[in-house]
């Protein structure tokens, strides 16, 4: 990581504030430092809140967002607008931390597979990324050790869980769910939904139905593993997967597919 401490050391003395990208200025005067790469084994994960309606923070997320994107955001209503505008906002910035290049000037693309990509990334960048967001929540995920997918989802005490636990949750999973205390059932469906749908964004086959068929046992705070029948389809392919809880509102799951079990980095993203 490069401080924005050492940075002001180094280029006075050097006088080359000249030479130094638009990116440097960009990544050090936002977030005050750059990560230039996620480092070997490793997965970051950034998450914002989304509240409120500054006007400034507004102005500054849809001035980075492309003419697509911005046509888009156009036709969503209010309450998306947010969410949409943050969330790709977000994805910006985060690979401006870790690329040479303004956030407002990635291109993207889906590659053969359908999962989202740079279509100008620079040199030989093999960052992989994934985006998420639900009412009050967007998240980012960054890897350059193999594949990732996020997702996050919000507690929802209006939506009855019965008949759609009966759909998602394979048979382990629901004889679990249903011997927990009735507080404790919405949160525990988020878990395990998040990790099913984090899983298939990661995966590059997709989704697969009967999201049943693959089956979690939740470990401690904010770990999990897979169980059931499609666990041994998938074995030996190195997957991970992590979760948590950013607010009490809130739970957030990450799934990744590498060589090795990664070094998980989750933090907030700086305002």
């Amino acid at each position: 990581m490069y401080r924005r401490s050492l940075c002001r050391r180094i280029r006075p003395a050097l006088g080359i504030r000249s030479l130094v990208p638009p990116w440097w200025d960009y990544a050090v005067g936002m977030n005050g430092e750059v990560d230039r790469d996620p480092g070997a084994g490793v997965v970051d994960v950034w998450f914002q809140t989304v509240g409120g309606s500054e006007a400034s923070k507004a102005r500054d997320d849809l001035a980075l967002l492309s003419a697509d994107e911005s046509e888009l955001h156009v036709g969503l209503r209010e309450e998306a607008r947010l969410e949409y505008r943050t969330a790709h906002a977000l994805l910006r910035r985060v690979l401006s931390r870790y690329l040479p290049g303004h956030p407002k000037d990635w291109v993207f693309r889906s590659d053969e597979e359908g999962r989202p990509c740079l279509a100008n990334a620079p040199g030989e960048s093999h960052l992989d990324f994934n985006l998420s967001h639900t009412e009050g929540l967007v998240a980012c995920a960054v890897t350059g050790s193999g594949r990732v997918g996020v997702d996050v989802e919000v507690l929802d005490p209006q939506r009855p869980l019965d008949r759609v636990v009966e759909r998602v949750l394979g048979e382990q999973e629901r004889a679990w769910w249903q011997g927990l205390a009735p507080e404790q059932q919405p949160m525990a469906f988020l878990d395990l939904w998040t990790l099913k749908e984090a899983h298939f964004k990661a995966w590059a086959e997709g989704v697969r139905w009967p999201f049943s068929g693959l089956e979690f046992v939740l470990e401690s705070e904010d770990q999990a593993h897979r169980s059931g029948p499609f666990a041994e389809e998938v074995s030996g392919q190195g997957w991970y997967y992590t979760r948590r809880r950013p607010t009490p509102q809130h739970r957030m799951a990450v799934a990744f597919r590498g060589s090795e079990k990664p070094l998980w980095r989750v933090a907030s993203f700086p305002a």
